[in-house]
């Protein structure tokens, strides 16, 4: 069980990078064709 977990939050960590990572992106090629 404790092993899921850490599964879990590994799945969730990765989540949360991903987003500010296509976030950032998206900003920085707003910024650019400006």
């Amino acid at each position: 069980m404790e092993r899921e977990n850490r599964k879990e939050e590994s799945y969730r960590q990765v989540g949360k990078i991903e987003r500010v990572l296509v976030t950032a992106n998206a900003t920085w090629e707003n910024e650019i064709c400006v």
